[in-house]
């Protein structure tokens, strides 16, 4: 049981890795103004596959988990898109970001008292 839990777990790392890598080919194609270059580069694309991954893992736990537990793994890939984003694009934390990330977490261990 505890691999499905793990592949749930690493379903939302690959999310938020994703979209960080959807929003770094935005960027790109922002920098350079044109909205076809948003959509057709490497990131972009590599976020897009890696959703789909997402999908068909995700798939595959949740049909041995139960579904209140993936509920609980699912707000994490918000804290996780947070940080990836700070130690990856250097982006900085709002006050806003880290009272959501606190009271997500905090959420999440009351859940599993």
């Amino acid at each position: 049981m505890f691999k499905y839990y793990a592949i749930a777990l690493v379903g939302v790392f690959i999310t938020a890795f994703s979209q960080v890598l959807l929003k770094q080919g935005a960027m790109q194609g922002h920098r350079q103004d044109s909205l076809l270059k948003s959509y057709f580069n490497l990131s972009t694309f590599a976020g897009y596959c890696l959703l789909f991954s997402v999908t068909v893992l995700n798939t595959y736990a949740y049909s041995k988990i139960e579904l209140k537990m993936a509920v609980v793994l699912l707000p994490l890939i918000f804290v996780s898109v947070a940080l990836l984003s700070y130690t990856y694009l250097r982006e900085e934390f709002s006050w806003n970001q880290l009272v959501g990330s606190a009271i997500i977490v905090a959420g999440i261990v009351a859940f599993n008292l």
